[in-house]
Parts: structure tokens; sequence; C-alpha cells
């Protein structure tokens, strides 16, 4: 096991930059999940980690080796592929036990190793077989197994799940967090998938447009998210945002949508100057209640849209202040479509952000 240091890296494609001056330390033992929307440089700075990517600028450190100009093949890091990338005319025992062979490893070490990562992974009553006669989670287990084998400083994973079904990515979610418990390897895991990072990770790296928005654990980033981008990015479903102004009336805050709905905010720490500020209120689908009503002169007052039950909850799409909110309810809400409900914030879980900057003003 071995930290990862990546000190003001930076990456350019001809006179392109994708990355630009990006900053993680990651412990030894952690893991840690590089996450972000398609085009981001998760996947790039990945890449660059695994030594598959050129370094343009900065330093990438594992342990306490500078290993910018190391070929990948020396740097002592196993990378797991969301392709499987196995050999179709291998066994599984072949795929797995290659990296070994071809380092010149004994066959008593191959045996050992063997025995050991079937039993880890399950696979031992599949070690005859082709990668044409596995199943997809099946492929992935061989895949982990072949990086487990080499027992490596570190693991990288590039999107691992993606090609899987939501039940077997559910599964093999488990059985990746919980091979990482067992071997305490290092491992840094990419995926676009928040619902993925917040499960898995220790701590969590948000990507947007090459740059990091913000490192934390995911109750951090989920609690106290450091900006508009990040706080619409994690939660599921999606954070609410609806825009308008502050203004102070005495000692409280209160926010101003567009349609002039009035929201008391509170007080705040820099009250002075916040009056007159354009800005956004983010509302998570869980901290939104609808009651139905008969009046449609409710200073409150949306229309529902959309009735989704998945059984144990309610999701809503609602019609409010000329936008479209959704709402989560755990509990089963008869709610119809075009019917009249008053929509009501917990401001305490409201979060504000600056509507220039996007940074998070409470």
């Amino acid at each position: 096991m071995s930290s990862i240091n990546v000190m003001d890296v930076a990456k350019f494609y001809g006179s392109q930059q994708v990355l630009f001056d990006v900053n993680v330390s990651i412990e030894h033992g952690e893991f840690v999940v590089l996450v972000g929307p398609s085009g981001c440089g998760k996947s790039t700075l990945l890449r660059m980690i695994a030594g598959l990517e050129s370094v343009s600028g900065g330093e990438i450190l594992l342990g306490d080796e500078l290993i910018n100009d190391v070929s990948p093949q020396k740097r002592d890091v196993a990378m797991v592929f969301q392709t499987y990338a196995l050999y179709p005319h291998m066994t599984v025992e072949e795929n797995i036990l290659f990296a070994l062979k071809m380092r010149n490893q004994s066959p008593q070490r191959c045996e050992v190793a063997l025995k050991e990562v079937s039993e880890i992974l399950g696979l031992g009553d599949l070690l005859d077989r082709y990668p044409k006669q596995l199943s997809g989670g099946q492929r992935q287990r061989v895949a982990m197994g072949r990086a487990i084998v080499r027992n490596p400083q570190a693991f990288l994973f590039d999107e691992p799940l993606s090609n899987l079904d939501a039940k077997l990515r559910s599964h093999m979610r488990t059985e990746i967090r919980g091979l990482h418990q067992r071997l305490g390897t290092t491992s840094v895991y990419v995926t676009h998938d928040q619902v993925e990072a917040m499960t898995m990770a220790d701590r969590i790296v948000v990507m947007n447009g090459g740059r990091i928005e913000q490192i934390g654990t995911p109750i951090e980033l989920y609690d106290n998210p450091a900006n508009k981008f990040v706080a619409g990015f994690l939660g599921s479903p999606t954070m609410n945002f609806v825009d308008g102004e502050l203004r102070v009336d005495g000692n409280d805050a209160i926010f101003v949508s567009h349609q002039e709905k009035k929201f008391q905010v509170g007080a705040h720490a820099n009250m002075g100057d916040l009056d007159k500020r354009r800005a956004t209120i983010g509302i998570r689908p869980q901290s939104i209640t609808l009651t139905p009503v008969d009046s449609q002169d409710d200073e409150l007052v949306g229309h529902v849209r959309v009735v989704e039950q998945t059984g144990s909850e309610t999701i809503s799409v609602v019609d409010f202040l000329d936008s479209e909110i959704i709402v989560q309810s755990p509990r089963r809400q008869l709610l119809h479509p075009d019917q009249a409900v008053r929509v009501e914030f917990d401001m305490a879980a409201a979060h504000m952000f600056d509507a220039q900057n996007g940074l998070r003003l409470n």
C-alpha cells in the first residue's frame, strides 16, 4: 500500500488544456472516488496516475517516488477497466495468472495466489471457463482478480460497472467495497454515477471542466456543498434551485423569488453584504412538503404534473414559481396530475448560493 499525491498537475492535448493545476492527496489504504460529468477530466487524471497518459505539468508521487516518467509496467499499480480487457483465448485461471507468469513467478507462488484470489472473489468453479462463457458480473470479478493477484501498491478503477445492469451494479458496488475493506489497498475509482460515489467512497473528489470543485467525505459534500455545481451534482433526485434576491429586514434575511414569493432565511454572519444580492435557493427534494389545497389563492400554491409511486415513497414533479421542482416524500402520498398543492420548503435544510459565482453563502 502507498499514498498517492497529485501536485499541480496539468494536461494539454496540443494547445487545448484539459486539466488545470489539480491537487489531490490520497492516504494509503484510502478509497477515493473521482466523480463528475463526462469530459471533466477524471479518467484522464486516472490514466496519468497509471502512466497511460503523460504529465504536461506538475508531479505525481506514489509513496515517496516521483513517477512522472516511470513506465506503466514499473509503477506497481493495477488497473481495472470498463471493458474488462480479458484475453478471450485464455481461461479464467490463465487470465488471472497472466501477470505473474510474465514476471516469471514460481508455480508455487502462482498456485497460492490463484487459491487466495479465487476464495476472495468466489471464482473457484469458473477457473476452466473462457470469458465468453461468463456473465458480465463474472467477467468483472475476473478482471479484479487479475489486478488483486499482483498485490499492487494501488488499485485504479476506470468506470468498471458502467456496462452492467442496475441490479448487478448494486451488487458489484458492495463486492468492491467489501474487497477494499478486506485488502486495505489504496484505491482510486472513477465514475460519473454520483450514487456509486456516495455509497463507496471514503472521500469524493468532485471534478468539473478539468478542475476540482470540492474534496470531502460523502456526508460533508452532501450537507455542505461548496458551490451550486456540487450541490446539484450530488444527491438523487437532484437538488432544486429557485432564483431570486436576498433582502435584509432588521436582523433577518429574506429570500424573495422573481415572482415576489418570500422565504425566511434567518440571521447571517455577514448581514450587511446580503441586501439586494442576487441569489439562488437550493433545496433537496426530501426537504419539501406538499399539502393538497382547494384554494388557488394560496401564496405558495403549485400544481402537480407527474407522480411516481415507487412503493415505499412518492416522487412528484410540481410546477412552482415558473419552474419545475422535484419532491420526494418518504411515504405513499395520494396525489394526481393537475392537483393544486401548497409547497413548503424546510428552510433550515436549504442552501443559499451567490447567483453570480455559484458559491454557497451560508
